[in-house]
């Protein structure tokens, strides 16, 4: 009775039960091209992602400019004035301001005008200053 229920606990029937001690070459191929094949059916995904990651980065270095590169042309009532060394937008405001005029106001209007996205200026740059 005991060796019937050995039997079937063993499962002798399942050739799976029993363990090869030699190396079963036929599985580690099968692995290796089933590896093979994903990696080439991936490829191509892993290549496009790769390309509109770099494209995306790129773009995104490019839009970072503060200001544009060219002003436009002064109308009647504007200056254009080139920024110096220690100019500040507050600075150049606060020279073109009359006395009751708010400064605030004026510093907006330039960086409008200007289209800036900061106050921050660079020695060279050119500004449209609008009459205040």
């Amino acid at each position: 009775m005991f060796g019937v229920l050995i039997i079937m606990m063993m499962n002798i029937s399942n050739p799976s039960f029993y363990k090869t001690i030699h190396k079963d070459t036929t599985t580690s191929r099968n692995m290796l091209e089933a590896v093979k094949q994903s990696v080439r059916r991936h490829l191509l995904k892993w290549v496009v992602c790769a390309a509109l990651m770099a494209l995306l980065l790129t773009s995104f270095l490019l839009l970072q400019t503060n200001a544009s590169t060219e002003p436009a042309i002064p109308g009647a009532n504007e200056q254009l004035i080139v920024v110096s060394s220690g100019d500040t937008i507050w600075g150049i405001a606060q020279r073109f301001t009359q006395e009751d005029d708010d400064i605030r106001f004026n510093v907006y209007k330039i960086k409008q005008r200007n289209q800036l996205a900061t106050v921050t200026i660079t020695p060279g740059q050119k500004l449209i200053v609008p009459k205040l």
